[in-house]
């Protein structure tokens, strides 16, 4: 995927993906406009505005979605510094919007890297990412559990909206116990995510549960042995964290 972006990409990436959830929303609203007749005062007024904040709630998210990920400059990755002459991993889960821009600052050391399995990672809305977006030809699989990689070999490892794919805790353990495995002993991790907070709870509603709590990484990367050395808000619903290994030079 080219750098450069269209100016709805993100937003009909979204809806693609997760086209079934919409449907579901319409034929929602559609049924209930067609029984309010029928209904009751007062439930048909509960009804009623059941309909306007959930119609309200799927507008705000899509805009909001469209402001963040087509109108804002979040995929120029201005926090990333330069990374010309290090060795660099990207590992996504099985969409790829970054490694295009990370070859860019890190032009002949960029390892990109896969750990989606669709036994594991059931997510509907990635196995149609996967038919739109198919990886490209340098990108390796790896399983979450056992990187392919040597020990102390990586001077970053960036985890880009992938990280909170591995739903189960014990699997997601397992893959950063590798990562401090094969990052070099001043190396670092960045993991940028949104946050299961109460902006993210604003804009996606019950979908802020795919996310998970800062507290909740905090926790799995500390210990996994890791320690925490830079927190960036990159948006209102966005964070970049950068962990090293413990007993680095910060």
């Amino acid at each position: 995927m080219g750098l450069e972006r269209g100016r709805f990409q993100g937003i009909k990436n979204i809806i693609y993906f997760n086209w079934h959830f919409y449907i579901i929303f319409l034929l929602m609203v559609i049924g209930g406009i067609n029984i309010l007749p029928i209904i009751p005062f007062p439930y048909a007024v509960y009804l009623k505005v059941f309909l306007w904040i959930s119609t309200l709630s799927t507008l705000v998210s899509l805009i909001v979605s469209w402001l963040l990920y087509d109108r804002s400059d979040l995929y120029r990755f201005h926090f990333i510094k330069d990374l010309t002459g290090l060795q660099v991993l990207n590992i996504h889960a099985g969409f790829d919007e970054s490694s295009a821009i990370l070859k860019e600052k890190s032009p002949s050391t960029l390892v990109i890297a896969d750990f989606y399995d669709p036994q594991k990672h059931t997510e509907i809305s990635i196995k149609r990412a996967r038919k739109i977006y198919p990886n490209s030809e340098d990108c390796i699989p790896i399983k979450s559990n056992q990187l392919p990689f040597e020990n102390n070999y990586f001077d970053r490892v960036f985890l880009i909206f992938s990280a909170h794919e591995i739903r189960n805790r014990e699997e997601r353990k397992k893959f950063l116990k590798e990562l401090l495995r094969i990052l070099h002993p001043d190396g670092e991790v960045l993991l940028l995510e949104h946050r299961r907070d109460w902006k993210n709870f604003l804009v996606y509603n019950i979908g802020f549960f795919h996310f998970y709590s800062e507290k909740e990484w905090l926790n799995n990367f500390k210990q996994a042995g890791f320690k925490l050395v830079e927190k960036q808000g990159i948006h209102q619903l966005i964070t970049a964290y950068k962990f090293k290994k413990n007993g680095s030079t910060a």
